[in-house]
């Protein structure tokens, strides 16, 4: 069961990611955000740079999860949110990393 959501999840996460990288590249902006401000985009883009740059040194390439003391050495939340990181930046290993974190969960 707790594989299936994390499944759920990691898929929500992934087609989100997915929609928004396909329309930003012709209206420089996320479809659910408001056209109101014009660095909508550019703010999203910086909370999901900062937030990856978080994340980065926590990843532990032994296990393949992000090592996180939440309830034990490694946190399974952290890896699934990391994972849809990991595809949506989509730069060196992070494909083949975010394949082996859902081996790992």
């Amino acid at each position: 069961m707790r594989f299936y959501s994390v499944f759920r999840v990691v898929a929500s996460l992934l087609s989100f990611a997915s929609a928004s990288k396909l329309s930003s590249g012709m209206t420089n902006h996320f479809p659910l955000y408001s056209t109101a401000g014009a660095n909508t985009y550019t703010e999203a883009q910086s909370l999901f740079d900062y937030s990856m740059s978080i994340q980065d040194p926590r990843w532990d390439d032994t296990y393949k999860v992000v090592w996180f003391n939440d309830n034990g050495p490694w946190s399974i939340r952290f890896t699934a949110w990391y994972t849809a990181g990991l595809l949506y930046r989509n730069q060196g290993n992070d494909v083949e990393n975010a394949k082996a974190a859902l081996k790992a969960m």
